[in-house]
């Protein structure tokens, strides 16, 4: 139990941050990261858990699809986040999937606001020798533009799926397993 749970564990990490860097910088979550996320997820819980886990695994894509697939279909987020939380569902099994698309939500609400919030601070700043009425309505102008824009929400996703692995117990594990307490 303690080997799935860290192998798990380590996939989740290493794949979470892989997509937050390639979001970053390239604005797309790539086919072959969330490809090999969703086959590595399955021969895991295949080889650890048996038929069971692999049944788990499957539904947990589905919850994991299910979570961001209606964002998708209102152009809130791309596909690339759609299939990096389905394949992270295929390390969390159905429960934790749900769990961590919740997570996932409130922190992209979060983030998305803060977004909004220091573009439009910094349209407010940055023109020095304008009077206040008139940098407030650049701060408007600009939180109506960024709301249009997307952000790197795989940063949510991680940070969701994250968190709902540590809920799970796996980050005690990991630290148990490799001694750090």
């Amino acid at each position: 139990m303690q080997a799935m749970t860290v192998s798990l564990f380590a996939t989740l990490l290493v794949a979470s941050a892989w997509a937050v860097r390639e979001d970053v910088l390239a604005h797309r979550i790539p086919n072959r990261l969330t490809g090999s996320l969703l086959v590595t997820g399955l021969v895991l819980q295949l080889n650890f858990a048996g038929w069971s886990g692999l049944g788990e695994a499957a539904l947990g894509v589905l919850v994991g699809l299910g979570m961001l697939l209606p964002l998708y279909v209102m152009r809130a987020t791309g596909a690339g986040d759609v299939k990096l939380l389905a394949a992270l569902g295929a390390l969390l099994g159905p429960y934790w999937a749900a769990l961590a698309g919740v997570y996932t939500l409130l922190v992209g609400g979060v983030l998305a606001g803060g977004y909004v919030l220091a573009g439009a601070a910094s349209a407010a700043i940055t023109p020095t020798g304008m009077s206040w009425p008139i940098r407030l309505q650049r701060a408007w102008g600009r939180a109506h533009d960024l709301r249009r824009e997307r952000f790197p929400y795989a940063l949510a996703i991680a940070l969701g799926a994250l968190g709902a692995a540590a809920e799970r117990g796996d980050l005690r594990v990991v630290i148990d397993y490799l001694g750090l307490h």
